[in-house]
């Protein structure tokens, strides 16, 4: 696995128009992909995508949350709800926030399904960076 590459990887499915909302996507993306190294979780996985849902559900229709894993990329994708009307009205401090425990519940409850990749250390290592 060549860790010079972004290990962690963000984006998001929306119907947000202010892409500025997203601000805390790629903060929270360097974050990881400058503490974490996803060897420490898995040699099979060579990358995590994780997919942002923030779409008005009286206007769409809900996607449920989801887990796909490209075999040819080895990449796994992590698809989480965010709580729209929350995201769209929150400061800076609460979207950070709303994402971070998005990307917990992903993988919590959906990677916990992998069996080739330690999910518990990763949720742990990932909690420790933002105990502050």
């Amino acid at each position: 696995m060549n860790i010079n590459i972004r290990q962690f990887g963000f984006t998001e499915r929306t119907d947000i128009a202010d892409i500025n909302k997203f601000d805390g996507v790629l903060e929270l993306r360097n974050i990881l992909n400058d503490k974490l190294n996803l060897l420490d979780y898995t040699n099979k996985i060579e990358k995590i995508v994780f997919v942002y849902i923030a779409v008005d559900i009286e206007k769409h229709r809900k996607t449920e949350n989801f887990i796909k894993f490209r075999t040819k990329s080895k990449t796994i994708e992590l698809g989480v709800n965010l709580p729209y009307n929350e995201f769209i009205t929150a400061d800076k401090e609460t979207e950070f926030m709303l994402l971070k425990n998005a990307y917990i519940e992903g993988i919590e409850t959906l990677l916990s399904k992998r069996k080739d990749i330690d999910w518990k250390k990763l949720s742990a290592d990932f909690k420790k960076l933002f105990e502050n």
